[in-house]
This record gives structure tokens, C-alpha cells and sequence, in this order.
């Protein structure tokens, strides 16, 4: 295996990692993008962005600190 190959394979490897920790943190924030058709009629659920991660996280923080969030 070349350099490149064995950079490649570590890319790879963070990106699958980042979808991990991306889905386990909508998972427990028990919010989800859309739902679109699957395979075999399974429902697929997309994951949050970042931006929408972090925007529900400083919600549920405003909400226990007992600050309005409208």
C-alpha cells in the first residue's frame, strides 16, 4: 500500500467516525433531518448538520438555564 493509499484509507476512517458521533448526538438529542425512502421500503433518517447540532444544544442549554427560547 502506498502513502497516499494508507491517507486515504485514515480519511476515510475520520469521516466514518465523524457520521458516528454526528448520529449518536441526534440519537440523544432525539432529533432527526428528514425521512426519505430507503432500500427495501426502510425508512431513512438523515442526521442534523453541524450548525443545526450545535443550534439544539444551545436551545436545550437556554431552556435548562430557564431562558426563553421562541
Amino acid at each position: 500500500m502506498s502513502e497516499a493509499d494508507d491517507l486515504r484509507s485514515e480519511v476515510d476512517a475520520l469521516r466514518r467516525e465523524l457520521a458516528d458521533l454526528r448520529a449518536g448526538l441526534c440519537h440523544c438529542l432525539g432529533k432527526y433531518g428528514r425521512r426519505q425512502s430507503g432500500p427495501q421500503g426502510l425508512t431513512v433518517l438523515t442526521v442534523l448538520s453541524d450548525l443545526e447540532i450545535f443550534e439544539e444544544i444551545c436551545r436545550l442549554r437556554g431552556i435548562a438555564e430557564g431562558r426563553r427560547t421562541d
